[in-house]
């Protein structure tokens, strides 16, 4: 069945995720109609040329980025190990959550900022019963700074990052300066990169605001009927993964496990009312929605026990999936 063929090995899993990378992104390739989020990055005045001219160049850095916080993802769980040793399906299940997702494809501020937010998590993970991992606090906290250079809405995950430090370790005072610190470290250098190449210091800041658009539309993100049914099927297994944390300690995972998918799970219920709330500006927050998501999923499958219903259900958000992105109802 596919799911033991990928879960076989490290070869597999590589092998798998190009293969689902080369099913979704096919679809730009082939020149059908893709809709764009733009590059808006507070430390360009303007989008590099070299980028902006060149659909195939983004396109494949976004397949390159893509991959890359796949395997990250496996990194992540080899460092701190919050999965029941089925790590194999994150990769495989963070392309599949992207590719659903056409607008996603295509290179832009958002896949740098993701980058920087995956490090956050590790950072954050790190300090887990640390009361003197300063370098930690400090590190998640500048690293969403960064995020936030690139895509302004990264700024907003600074409260599952708080909570998830609250769950932790017991903040001090210190903890606190050291956030605040960390936070505003990479603007504060980038406006001086700004005011030595165009003379104006507070350029950073104003483009992360102007970046900032706000506009309520409740039941409007701008998404596809079927992007809309493959979030709502992502939901539904994450929704189950969920309810079980009641029982987590029964099944062998170690407390720092458990703490790390709390955490998870409210980086996506966080990320998934931001992306609802700050609709159509904020559909990139889907791509950090993904990292947390595509962990739940994973742990959602390797949970389940029957071989048939477990294929079929992964066959079925697979097709989704595939449909959502080639489809654009």
């Amino acid at each position: 069945m596919i799911l033991d063929q990928i879960r076989r090995n490290f070869s597999s899993i590589v092998l798998y995720t190009l293969v689902f990378l080369s099913i979704f992104w096919a679809r730009a390739f082939a020149g059908l109609p893709l809709e764009e989020l733009g590059f808006e990055c507070s430390i360009f005045t303007s989008v590099p040329e070299w980028i902006g001219n060149n659909l195939n160049l983004r396109l494949i850095l976004s397949m390159l980025v893509t991959l890359m916080l796949g395997l990250g993802l496996y990194q992540l769980n080899t460092n701190h190990m919050f999965m029941r040793g089925r790590e194999h399906l994150l990769a495989p299940f963070y392309v599949i959550s992207l590719g659903a997702f056409s607008f996603l494809q295509s290179f832009a501020g958002v896949h740098i900022a993701a980058v920087f937010i995956l490090l956050s998590i590790n950072s954050l993970f790190s300090c887990y019963r640390n009361e003197y991992n300063l370098y930690g606090v400090f590190s998640t906290f500048m690293y969403i700074g960064i995020a936030t250079l690139f895509y302004a809405y990264s700024i907003l995950l600074i409260i599952p990052a708080f909570t998830g430090l609250l769950r932790f370790k017991s903040i001090q005072p210190r903890d606190i300066i050291i956030m605040i610190a960390g936070l505003l470290c990479p603007c504060y250098f980038a406006s001086f990169v700004s005011y030595f190449l165009v003379g104006q210091f507070m350029l950073p800041v104003h483009k992360t605001i102007e970046n900032l658009a706000f506009e309520f539309t409740p039941g409007f993100i701008g998404l596809t009927l079927f992007q809309y049914t493959f979030a709502l099927c992502a939901i539904i297994f994450i929704a189950v993964e969920t309810f079980r944390y009641m029982g987590v300690t029964r099944r062998g995972m170690t407390q720092k496990a458990v703490s790390c998918n709390v955490i998870f799970s409210r980086y996506f219920i966080f990320c998934a009312l931001a992306v609802f709330i700050f609709a159509p500006h904020g559909k990139g927050i889907v791509i950090f929605a993904s990292i947390p998501g595509s962990v739940m999923l994973s742990n959602f499958f390797a949970s389940l026990k029957h071989r048939f219903w477990s294929n079929f259900l992964f066959l079925l958000l697979l097709a989704t999936a595939i449909i959502s992105c080639y489809i654009s109802i």
